[in-house]
């Protein structure tokens, strides 16, 4: 085996590895907001901090979604 051809194999040996890393499910956009909405991150020994966590994420996403599309309606109303 010539010097270029153990390059080129140590080369696709690395790209199928950061390939195969890179597609790990929980990367994906999705599965992130899920882990956040649900309050993965915090201490689970306190129930109120649990639920008070979840329930404030999941005011600020609707008030993010609803602020959104009121500006997304308002500028095609501008138009």
């Amino acid at each position: 085996m010539t010097e270029e051809q153990k390059r080129l194999a140590e080369s696709q040996r690395i790209l199928r590895q950061v390939n195969r890393d890179s597609d790990h499910a929980g990367f994906t956009p999705i599965d992130r907001l899920q882990k956040h909405l649900s309050a993965n991150d915090i201490d689970k020994t306190d129930p109120l901090e649990v639920w008070g966590t979840r329930i404030g994420r999941s005011l600020g996403l609707v008030i993010m979604i609803s602020l959104l599309l009121a500006i997304i309606l308002w500028y095609g109303a501008a138009q």
